[in-house]
């Protein structure tokens, strides 16, 4: 069984303590299409990734007030550098809301008369079709899991797509024929305790890493490890030289100019 049903339609919503004392409108990202419903209002942006910044540059020309708040923005009071107008201002992770709907702050005072806050917090990865003996998802990692792929117990249950920020489609392909080749026996993987064994010896290194449980399945610059690894594997070729660097290149490209890097040869 082949489980490729995605993760981007189940909205996570982070618990936020007394939001139901908030007298304005609550979204999330996926639900935004254009700028104009914002016009003239203050809008509080929960979440310091791709969706926050983007949504943050298009609305702060046409919002009264855009306030982008994230754990990576924590003390950077001025625009941020992906920003290009001072009406966006910066701040860390919000605390909740008083008792008079304003949002609190650590070490900066309360913000009233917000029209909208708005989570661009990500997704949930889930699968309500699937017995919660077979997989689970705690704090959006799904377990137990090898290579990011494999059930140690069911291995004929595979996962294809988990991993994020990659570049989907060479990644997403190389899972599928490493999963095909091994089904063809043309190569083997270790046994059931092997499997949960490189299972745990991953979650450790990534713990000893700092990495937040919920980032667990994002490869950034490890997705060509990676997919090397599957290719070793399954008697494919690695990735060629190029594209480490080149998707590095165009990474530092969109956070140097978000709104014109693809202008760019």
């Amino acid at each position: 069984m082949v489980v490729c049903n995605g993760h981007y339609s189940v909205q996570r919503l982070p618990p936020l303590p007394d939001i139901e004392d908030f007298h304005g409108d609550t979204l999330h990202s996926h639900n935004y299409r254009d700028p104009h419903p914002f016009a003239d209002k203050k809008i509080v942006l929960w979440g310091a990734a791709a969706s926050g910044s983007d949504i943050a540059r298009e609305i702060q020309g046409v919002a009264r007030e855009v306030h982008w708040c994230g754990h990576a923005l924590q003390g950077n009071r001025q625009s941020d550098s992906l920003l290009h107008k001072a009406s966006v201002r910066t701040h860390g992770d919000p605390l909740g809301f008083d008792p008079q709907g304003r949002l609190v702050f650590k070490d900066e005072p309360a913000m009233d008369a917000i029209d909208i806050f708005m989570f661009c917090t990500g997704y949930d990865y889930q699968f309500p079709f699937l017995d919660t003996n077979t997989i689970n998802v705690t704090d959006n990692r799904v377990h137990p899991l090898y290579q990011d792929l494999i059930s140690p117990t069911y291995p004929n249950l595979v996962f294809i797509g988990l991993p994020y920020l990659v570049v989907p489609f060479p990644l997403f392909e190389i899972q599928a024929r490493w999963f095909s080749r091994l089904l063809a026996g043309q190569f083997k993987i270790p046994d059931t305790a092997g499997m949960t064994d490189a299972i745990e010896r991953h979650a450790q290194s990534l713990r000893a890493a700092g990495i937040k449980v919920r980032h667990w399945h994002k490869l950034a610059e490890k997705q060509t490890p990676y997919f090397n690894l599957l290719a070793a594997q399954c008697s494919d070729p690695p990735l060629p030289d190029w594209f480490g660097p080149l998707t590095e290149a165009a990474q530092r490209a969109r956070l140097a100019n978000p709104a014109h890097f693809r202008d760019h040869p």
